[in-house]
């Protein structure tokens, strides 16, 4: 987003500790290696990817295993690559014996496309910027060396390629051309990458930002340790 304030296209990607299996694996070897990808736009919002490049990032695991719930099918496969729904275990087996795990983008039928979104993250983020691919970001904390993931960062000068107006120009007319196309039945919106977050965002500086009872009284009780004033609760 800083390079897109500053009409330029920003793309950052960085490794993660191994959560993921590779397609036809069982074992976790990558992380969920998360990319982003943010263009400015004219009249429009910019258009903002964020995403893993597995089916779920863990914290969405975490949730689930806090409201003590399963995983949706396809998300996940146990030590012996069996489809599983235990997000405990998963959770668990994620920070110990690293035996099955997360599927990338795409789950059994197609993902060896997320397979290789994360492995390019790797690259990247780890080969490129000499430091640890997702399989040694473990390896590399318990020999006390630290994480070591790598980061990778770019901006592209709009400038450089022409009119920076007429990039915009040419963005909001993308997007509302992606706004406008049919809509299938139930849905009320087409949105683009970016647009449920701005508007989440919105909402939540009028509401208040919604927390799991159990997040909120960690926070709290974390707050009372650091001695931070708490949080306002607005409701139930």
């Amino acid at each position: 987003m800083q390079a897109a304030r500053h009409d330029m296209i920003g793309v950052c990607c960085t490794t993660a500790g191994a959560l993921v299996v590779p397609t036809g694996g069982r074992t976790s070897m990558l992380g969920t290696n998360p990319l982003a990808f943010a263009a400015p736009a004219g009249r429009c919002r910019p258009f903002m990817l964020d995403m893993a490049t597995s089916v779920a990032p863990i914290g969405k695991v975490e949730v689930k295993v806090r409201r003590e719930t399963p995983l949706p099918a396809g998300w996940a496969i146990d030590g012996q690559g069996q489809p599983t729904t235990d997000s405990r275990a998963v959770l668990e087996r994620a920070f110990g014996d690293m035996t099955g795990g997360l599927l990338p983008l795409g789950g059994a039928e197609a993902g060896h496309k997320g397979y290789g979104l994360a492995a390019m993250v790797d690259i990247l983020a780890g080969v490129l910027a000499s430091a640890q691919v997702s399989l040694h970001v473990r390896e590399a904390m318990e020999r006390n060396e630290g994480a070591g993931v790598g980061h990778f960062v770019a901006a592209i000068d709009l400038a450089a390629f022409g009119p920076v107006q007429d990039f915009k120009d040419a963005m909001d007319a993308y997007i509302n051309d992606l706004h406008a196309a049919p809509r299938a039945p139930g849905t009320e919106r087409i949105l683009v990458a970016g647009e449920p977050e701005f508007d989440a965002a919105e909402r939540h500086e009028r509401e208040g930002i919604p927390l799991h009872r159990g997040v909120a009284s960690s926070l709290q009780a974390l707050g009372r340790e650091l001695g931070v004033s708490p949080f306002q609760e607005l409701s139930e």
